[in-house]
């Protein structure tokens, strides 16, 4: 990989190699799919895939990740997002939430 493709197309932080769970919706089923080689952006945690990764997970997706095929089962409840009027937040601009759950205050880096 060049130098350019170590940093992240998003904010332009550096990333590092790793190895990440990807879910993925086929019809109506959600699957998960382990270990998927990725760079990964070190602030925001953007996940990036190489062309050979996108291929092999596109040849995967063209099972039909068939049950008898998985390394597992996972059960995995399903919630309804609140309607109704904004929950009130000390916040005065919006937030970013990453894949990992941590909330950042990007104009605070400002």
């Amino acid at each position: 990989m060049d130098q350019e493709a170590y940093t992240c197309e998003n904010c332009s932080s550096s990333t590092h190699d790793d190895l990440v769970n990807i879910c993925l919706w086929h019809g109506d089923r959600l699957v998960i799919v382990e270990k998927v080689p990725a760079r990964v952006c070190d602030r925001c945690f953007e996940q990036f895939f190489d062309q050979l990764t996108t291929f092999k997970l596109d040849a995967l997706r063209g099972t039909g990740f068939k049950a008898a095929d998985a390394a597992r089962v996972l059960e995995v409840p399903v919630f309804t997002f609140p309607q109704g009027a904004p929950v009130e937040t000390e916040a005065k601009e919006p937030v970013t939430v990453d894949r990992r759950g941590t909330v950042y205050d990007w104009w605070a880096d400002s």
